[in-house]
Parts: structure tokens; C-alpha cells; sequence
């Protein structure tokens, strides 16, 4: 890029619209100026002048043919290539007037009576090298509208070269070369700028391209050229100026054209060292790029070669196959020859078409997309679940040139998906039941409260007045046992929903094992069994509801009395254990089958003994445990073993942990 963000390529072609601007202009003001005698004009274009005949009108049409050529409007480009051919079909023609001597008359010009200061005059005829020169441009400037390329630029140089030829032929005084052929035109300076900028028109082709690529071969050339056009002509005519004034003789003179041929041509070396090892160095890391890239993309085929998903590419036109992957053949069954060639739309069907077609429309925007619900028909009949991926394939500068597509069997995944929909609405079904269940068993047990309360109440009076105190002593303990149902189905119930109190105090393990033992003790002696309870005078404080804490212990040693036969033993100890206090509640009662021991846990469960339903109770008493044990940031676990009793140990947080050892 050049400064400002502009690129060679907008620099070169407005020179060009430039030096055509300035020709057309030039020529248009010096033949004014010479045909009307404008001093101020003539004095301005002293340095480029013009003849006031056909040199001055060609240089008109020229410049005005290059201004044009750059105009985007189509009348404009036929306008500069109408101009340029009929300059060159003039400067040929007189040509054929000044060598074969036809008396055509295009070397004159006679302005009719009275008009300006050369009325009348018949101005001097174009010269050879101005009509071969002109005339060339020309045909160049009508073959680089018409043709594009080397065409013109052949005829640009062999100007250029004629020019040249005449510079140094003058410049160096070679006399016997000498003729009106090889003479330096007039306006030489107006001919140099239409050379200069018909090559700089079209810089995307010609020898322009060449010259401004940026490899190897544009470089020597933007450094070399200049140089090779101007060097040997200007040390020639410093050797034809040195002999001429007698600074020196000719073999000084051959020794100082060939210094100055061996320093230029050792600066031109050295000045072209650097951007050519630069260069050098660019193309070795460009092949070294390319022989990784060649090796990403073997991989990269190999990798899509082996996988099992199909891969293809599509026509961005006509969405007809370009590429079938060995997946795709295994997925869908046709072979590559079958396939390519063939409209994408044969292999699937979306189930949802809107989206399918809404998807291919952001593809043709240029994004990737997803289509995850796509039924396959593959080519024995069979159909298949897919998942669809679509990305569009951009060239180096961006465009679109192919889709891609890579197609996933998903059918044993969908079907898995539908199960797990179908588990999962049959989950939340059951949740819903359960929540219902729930929310029963709250309402129920509170509405029992106040007909058991009754019941209670009556049982009270009838105690006075009944003789039969044995149905008295069933009515009251059945009571009891319905009262205790109930509180448990509350506790649970406000478990469950997050809505239990706890009202924490520091607590004394101590004392509430005592109690616990004063409450159950009686129980105990009546089924014969043997209940010790044993308190480490180091137990810490924990921070707890002596109620609940109180009814995790009741909870535990009722389960050990009703597995415990008569004539057993089960027992509380309670001791330190790290920054915890641990609750063992022991018997030596049935045990519990190893692989009931985490379904104790779950509401409503009882272990399936011949016994089960004469020991009562509704499955909530272990599930509470453990709920209030995890609302005082404790845990709860049971080791058990079949005939040899079980062992439920209880860890809760001590109150003060920094007080350990203390």
C-alpha cells in the first residue's frame, strides 16, 4: 500500500489521467499562444514547444483520448478510442506524404482571412520523428482500449526506443547517423508524458504488472530500469561533451565511460543486494509455509477420510455434490460415483422445514449453521436421524465458493433423548404425586388432631366411671400411638418442605441423655431388655434443639426396641470426636441385610420382616433422624450386620471447636 492508504495501482492510473490532462492542456494553450501571437503563453511554454500545426492538434487528441480512456461512462471510452485512431490515421498518412511524397496536404494547416495574427499563414509541416512517434501513440492508445495488455505497451516502447535512439545519437554528436529520422522531435517533453502515462494506465496488466509485482523480477526492474534508460545515455553525452571541449582525449575519455560504467554498475549491484536477499528470504518462508500448509492439509484429508461422520461439499449455484467423504458412504450407502454430481436435496428431509430453510438462507449470508432434526432416507431404504452441519468454503479473497456439510448419525442418540423426555416426564408425574402425597398426609394429620383430641378427652371421663380399666388402658394407648403417627407425619411434612423450626441453645449432651433415659427407660424394663447409658465427661457443647436433638435419640433407641428381643441389650454413648460430639445408639437386636442399609433411610420403608407389621410404626422414624440430624450440620451413619445387631452413630458440631483439648 502506498502513503495515505492509496494503492500503486489508483497512484499509476490517476498519473495517467494526469499526464493526459496536462498534454491536452499544454497543446491546446501553445498553439493557441503560437497562432495568436500570446506573448505571456509563448513565454510560459518556452520549455515544451509546440508547433502550431498537427503535432499541437495531435497532441490535443492524445491527451484528450488518455483523459477519456479513465472516464467509467462508456461514450467516453469509445470517444478515446475514436480520437486516437483518427491520430494515428493522420500521423500515418502524413508519414506517407513526407517519405513517399503523396501530395495529401495533412502537413499544412491555412486559417481562413482575418483570423488572428497568422491569418493566412501556412505553418511548417509536422516532422518525421513527431508523425512516426505521434502516430504510434496512437495506434497504442486505440489497441489499450480495444485490446488491453502487451499490444500497446509494444508500441509505447518502440516510441520510447526511437526517442531514445534520436537522444543519443544528438547527444553523443554521431554525425553519420544524423537525419531528420533520428531527430528530437518538437515538444519532446509532451510526447515523454504520453509515453509515461499510457504505460502507468492500466498497472493490472502489461509491462506494468510486471514491474510492480513484488517478487524478484519487479524489483530489478523498478531499480534497474531507470537506470539502464538514463545511465548509459547521460555518460555518453558527458564523454561527447568532454572530448568536444578538449577536457580530455579519447582514450581518457573510453577509461572514464568504463569507470563510470563498472561504479554504476557496482552501486546498481550493491543497491539491489538487500531487497533481493529480503526477498530471498520471503521465498523460503513462503515455501516453508506451503510445505506446511500442504502437510496441514494431508492431515487434515486423512483426519476426513477417516472420520465416520459424512462429510460433502456442494456447488454454491447449483447445490449439486463436488465432494463425497468413505463416512458419507458408509452413512448413507451410495458410493462417490453414485453420489457426485447428484442435487444435496435427495438425501434429506428436515421435519421442520421453516427452520431448515431459514438455516440455508443465514448459510448464503455466509454463517455457519445447525440442523439438528433431520431425517435421512439412506440407500437401502432405511431412514436415520442426523444431525446437519452447514459452513460456506471462502477463496484467499473472501468469496464463496463452495458449502460444506458434515452429517452425524444421531438416531441412537434421539432415541435415548426420548426415553430419558419420556423418564423424565414420568419422574415429574411421580414428584407431583409425591408433593400431592405430602401435602395430603400435612392436611390429614392436622385435621385428625382435633377428632384424637376428642377422643382423648372422652377417654378421660370414661376412666372415672368405666369398671373395664383393660378396654380404658387400650383406647389410651392406641391413642397415643395415633397421636405419635401424626406428630411424625407433621415433623416430616415440615421436613420436606423447609419449614421446621429449630430453636438452638448450647447444649449438654449430659443432660439430654438423661432425659432420654428417664422417657424410654420404662419401655425398656417392661420388654426385658437391658439399657445402659454412658456420657464422656469430655463431650463438647453442641449448638442445638434440645427437643429435636432429644427426639433424634428417642427416634433411635424406639427402632433398637422394637429389633431387639427380650433378654437383648442396647445403649447410648456419647463422647468426643474431633471438633464433634458422636451420639452411638447400639443394640444387639436382629441387624439389618446389607443391602437394606441405605434404603432405611427413605420415607415410608420397612424392612421386610415376617414381624413387621405386629412392631407398627409408618417408615418415617429413621428418615426423620436423619433430616434433623442434616439441619444441625451434622451426619448420621449405621453399621449393621445380620444377627449380631446394628450401630447408628450420630456426629453433630460442637458449639466452641476452638475449645478442642482444652
Amino acid at each position: 500500500m502506498a502513503a495515505n492508504g492509496r494503492s500503486p495501482d489508483k497512484i499509476l492510473r490517476a498519473f495517467s489521467q494526469g499526464a493526459g490532462s496536462f498534454v491536452a492542456l499544454a497543446s491546446f494553450l501553445a498553439f493557441l499562444g503560437e497562432a495568436l501571437a500570446i506573448q505571456p503563453v509563448l513565454t510560459a511554454f518556452r520549455l515544451i514547444p509546440i508547433q502550431a500545426n498537427q503535432q499541437a492538434l495531435m497532441g490535443m487528441l492524445l491527451g484528450l483520448a488518455l483523459y477519456c480512456q479513465h472516464l467509467d461512462a462508456p461514450m467516453a471510452r469509445r470517444l478515446s478510442r475514436a480520437l486516437a485512431l483518427a491520430v494515428a490515421a493522420t500521423c500515418l498518412l502524413t508519414l506517407g506524404e513526407l517519405v513517399l511524397g503523396w501530395p495529401l496536404g495533412f502537413d499544412r494547416v491555412t486559417f481562413p482571412p482575418g483570423f488572428g495574427a497568422l491569418s493566412g499563414a501556412e505553418f511548417a509541416r509536422m516532422s518525421f520523428p513527431s508523425a512516426f512517434q505521434l502516430g504510434l501513440l496512437g495506434l497504442a492508445l486505440y489497441a489499450n482500449g480495444r485490446f488491453h495488455g502487451w499490444p500497446a505497451d509494444l508500441l509505447t516502447l518502440i516510441a520510447l526506443v526511437h526517442l531514445l535512439i534520436s537522444v543519443l545519437i544528438i547527444g553523443l554528436r554521431i554525425q553519420f547517423l544524423y537525419d531528420r529520422t533520428f531527430e528530437i522531435p518538437v515538444g519532446v517533453l509532451v510526447i515523454v508524458a504520453l509515453m509515461l502515462g499510457m504505460l502507468a494506465a492500466h498497472p493490472d496488466r502489461g509491462i506494468m504488472k510486471v514491474i510492480l509485482t513484488e517478487n524478484s523480477v519487479g524489483v530489478v526492474l523498478r531499480r534497474l530500469l531507470p537506470a539502464a534508460l538514463l545511465g548509459p545515455p547521460l555518460i555518453g553525452w558527458l564523454w561527447s561533451e568532454g572530448q568536444y571541449r578538449g577536457i580530455f582525449e579519447a582514450p581518457q575519455g573510453m577509461f572514464f565511460v568504463v569507470l563510470a560504467m563498472t561504479v554504476v554498475t557496482l552501486g546498481l549491484v550493491l543497491w539491489n543486494i538487500a531487497p533481493l536477499a529480503r526477498l530471498e528470504r520471503a521465498r523460503e518462508e513462503a515455501l516453508k509455509a506451503l510445505q506446511e500448509s500442504e502437510t496441514r492439509a494431508r492431515r487434515l484429508a486423512a483426519i476426513v477420510e477417516a472420520s465416520e461422520d459424512g462429510i460433502t461439499t456442494y456447488d454454491p449455484e447449483t447445490w449439486k455434490l463436488t465432494y463425497w467423504s468413505r463416512g458419507a458412504e458408509k452413512l448413507w450407502g451410495w458410493s462417490s460415483e453414485e453420489a457426485l454430481g447428484k442435487p444435496a436435496g435427495f438425501l434429506t428431509q428436515p421435519r421442520e422445514p421453516e427452520k431448515f430453510r431459514a438455516a440455508i438462507a443465514d448459510l448464503k449470508a455466509g454463517k455457519a449453521v445447525t440442523v439438528h432434526d433431520v431425517l435421512a432416507t439412506r440407500k437401502d431404504g432405511t431412514r436415520r436421524d442426523l444431525s446437519v452441519g452447514f459452513f460456506p468454503i471462502r477463496d484467499a479473497k473472501g468469496r464463496i465458493t463452495a458449502f460444506g456439510s458434515i452429517q452425524r448419525d444421531v438416531t441412537e442418540q434421539r432415541k435415548m433423548l426420548l426415553a430419558v423426555a419420556a423418564r423424565t416426564a414420568e419422574l415429574s408425574k411421580a414428584q407431583e404425586l409425591n408433593a400431592l402425597k405430602d401435602h395430603f398426609l400435612s392436611t390429614i394429620s392436622h385435621e385428625m388432631k382435633t377428632p384424637l383430641s376428642l377422643i382423648t378427652g372422652y377417654t378421660e371421663l370414661l376412666e372415672d366411671t368405666c369398671p373395664d380399666e383393660a378396654m380404658i388402658a387400650g383406647i389410651k394407648d392406641g391413642s397415643r400411638r395415633l397421636s405419635e403417627h401424626i406428630d411424625n407425619i407433621l415433623d416430616y411434612s415440615a421436613l420436606i418442605s423447609g419449614t421446621l423450626p429449630l430453636h438452638r441453645t448450647e447444649l449438654d449432651l449430659q443432660e439430654v441423655a438423661h432425659h432420654v433415659e428417664s422417657v424410654m427407660q420404662e419401655g425398656f424394663q417392661q420388654k426385658g431388655i437391658s439399657l445402659t447409658v454412658d456420657v464422656s465427661p469430655d463431650t463438647p457443647v453442641v449448638d442445638g434443639d434440645f427437643r429435636r436433638v432429644s427426639q433424634i435419640l428417642v427416634e433411635l433407641l424406639d427402632n433398637a426396641q422394637k429389633f431387639t428381643p427380650e433378654g437383648g441389650k442396647a445403649g447410648v454413648r456419647i463422647g468426643p470426636e474431633g471438633d464433634q460430639a458422636r451420639l452411638d445408639v447400639w443394640n444387639t437386636g436382629e441387624g439389618i441385610p446389607e443391602e437394606d442399609l441405605e434404603r432405611i433411610w427413605e420415607a415410608f420403608s420397612q424392612l421386610a420382616t415376617a414381624d413387621a407389621f405386629r412392631k407398627g410404626g409408618l417408615g418415617l422414624g429413621l428418615t426423620i433422624v436423619k433430616r434433623l440430624v442434616e439441619l444441625h450440620g451434622g451426619r448420621v451413619t449405621v453399621a449393621s450386620q445380620v444377627g449380631q445387631g446394628a450401630t447408628f452413630t450420630v456426629y453433630l458440631p460442637a458449639a466452641h471447636p476452638q475449645a478442642k483439648g482444652i
